[in-house]
């Protein structure tokens, strides 16, 4: 407001002369100084330079700050995908290298000769490798023929893997149909068979490696999908720059077991009291005491075309929606940070969060140019509000590709899904092959997961300037997550270790 010295009518209430008199005072001071010195007679401009901000203005200061907390959040996390994007990986002379030792380590598969090996051999030769011997009287044997075929699936394929670390490439070898017979899904025969053929794949390396030619610097025996009933090999090439390990996993041909006899309500895990009574009967088991082995089931089931199935489906959404695969990323960094205190034998893995992602896109209707924070947030309040215990079972509808078409399977009924309620905690069905991709999920890792995903979620809402560091960079250690622990080291050598536990005090 601007007033001239001399005019009598203005006049100034109390409140706001009490309000900046201190800067007011001293404006009157210089007002008076310039006018000596100039002779021109000068305006008071009034100014309450201590006035609290109004309602307007402090909205607008709230609204400065969560834009300003929004770009930083941007910022950081463009600056984490740069970190981690893997475009250049493996380009150039190094990707020639690499493609070029994957074609010699499928050409020595495909030359292996057969033989036979059993049970009884297996237990001499690599103790260290799971045996059910569900009640037999007499070994399992296998009649190893070469690989059907090999290929590669997982994310090094789909450009899905973090640069950062060791990368890892998945490569399936399918065990030829004529190495089962028509009931060895029963009482845990496939998974037997399954690490007979992957002894045998071994056999040969070991007798390969450090020879001339060799192909492997190093072979480690690993599981699948934290599955310890299914072991993988761990390659390490041989002559190639660069941190990569190569995961050799067994499966089987499409089509070699009846998808409708792997149900989640079919019993194929016979008790050994029944089947010796029925043996000696010469008849079938009594229903009564058959139990349905959903879990199992699943397992084989999966074997049987699911890798091949779940790449289509990723490939294909990847393809569709252009943030998704920064937002696996975003993904995988979440997860890596709780690896140690989340994700165990009965957990979800990082494929498997890819998966869920992708059901979640297409349920929520999501648009095609979502950026990957989006995404990343779709998925973590999902997981942060419970609905996936609490729904029916999931069923994520792929494209109609060449994979889905060739291991087609009948319409699932309602009564089907009944029985995949029933028999899960959480399910989230492929419909192509009447598979849960969740079926190792337990209630109680979910829970887990669900109680991060809600302190996530909050820090993400919240506008904090601490929220990218915690959400993403900060590790989440195991000890950090239980009141007590047992730590038991398994040594397979044979020597001996002795075993450690530890505690922690409960936490508040």
């Amino acid at each position: 407001v601007e007033v001239d010295e001399d005019d009598e009518a203005y006049e100034e209430s109390e409140d706001d002369h009490d309000q900046g008199n201190a800067g007011d005072e001293w404006m009157e001071d210089q007002e008076d100084e310039e006018t000596a010195s100039s002779g021109v007679k000068a305006k008071r401009i009034r100014v309450p330079r201590e006035a609290l901000p109004t309602a307007a203005e402090q909205r607008r200061l709230r609204g400065s700050a969560a834009l300003g907390n929004s770009n930083l959040m941007s910022l950081q996390v463009e600056a984490l995908l740069s970190e981690h994007r893997c475009e250049t990986v493996h380009g150039g002379e190094s990707e020639a290298a690499l493609r070029g030792w994957l074609f010699k380590l499928k050409d020595f598969f495909t030359a292996l000769p057969s033989c036979q090996m059993t049970t009884s051999d297996l237990q001499g030769r690599f103790p260290c490798l799971p045996i059910s011997a569900h009640g037999r009287a007499k070994p399992v044997a296998l009649d190893f023929l070469a690989p059907a075929s090999c290929d590669l699936v997982g994310g090094y394929l789909l450009r899905t893997l973090s640069r950062k670390g060791a990368q890892q490439i998945e490569l399936t070898v399918s065990m030829p149909a004529s190495c089962f017979a028509a009931r060895d899904y029963l009482n845990q025969r496939y998974l037997d068979k399954r690490t007979l053929y992957l002894a045998c794949l071994l056999e040969a390396m070991t007798a390969k490696n450090g020879k001339e030619g060799s192909l492997f610097s190093n072979i480690h025996i690993g599981v699948c999908d934290n599955d310890p009933r299914k072991p993988v090999l761990r390659l390490i090439p041989r002559d190639l720059s660069g941190d990569v390990v190569v995961c050799v996993r067994p499966v089987c041909e499409s089509g070699t077991f009846s998808v409708k006899r792997l149900a989640p309500a079919r019993s194929n895990l016979r008790p050994v009291a029944a089947s010796s009574a029925a043996s000696e009967k010469g008849g079938a088991e009594q229903p009564a005491v058959l139990l349905a082995s959903p879990h199992y089931n699943m397992s084989v089931l999966e074997d049987q075309g699911g890798a091949r199935l779940c790449l289509e489906v990723c490939a294909a959404a990847l393809e569709e929606y252009h943030g998704l695969r920064d937002a696996v990323l975003l993904m995988r960094v979440w997860c890596d940070a709780r690896r140690d205190s989340l994700f165990g034998v009965d957990s979800i893995t990082q494929d498997q969060m890819l998966l869920l992602m992708i059901f979640l896109l297409k349920r929520n209707d999501l648009s095609c140019q979502a950026e990957a924070i989006q995404i990343f947030k779709v998925l973590i309040k999902a997981l942060s509000d419970g609905t996936l215990l609490q729904q029916p079972p999931l069923i994520l509808d792929p494209l109609q590709t060449a994979a889905t078409s060739a291991v087609s399977s009948p319409p699932l009924s309602p009564e089907d899904l009944r029985d995949f309620e029933a028999a899960y905690d959480v399910t989230l069905l492929l419909p192509a092959l009447h598979l849960n991709v969740l079926s190792r999920c337990s209630h109680r890792a979910l829970l887990a997961i669900q109680a991060e995903a809600q302190g996530s979620l909050t820090l993400l809402q919240g506008q904090r300037d601490d929220a990218f560091d915690k959400v993403f960079l900060q590790r989440v250690p195991f000890v950090g997550r239980h009141d007590a622990f047992v730590a038991v080291p398994l040594d397979f050598l044979g020597e001996k270790q002795s075993t450690k536990g530890g505690e922690r005090g409960k936490k508040k």
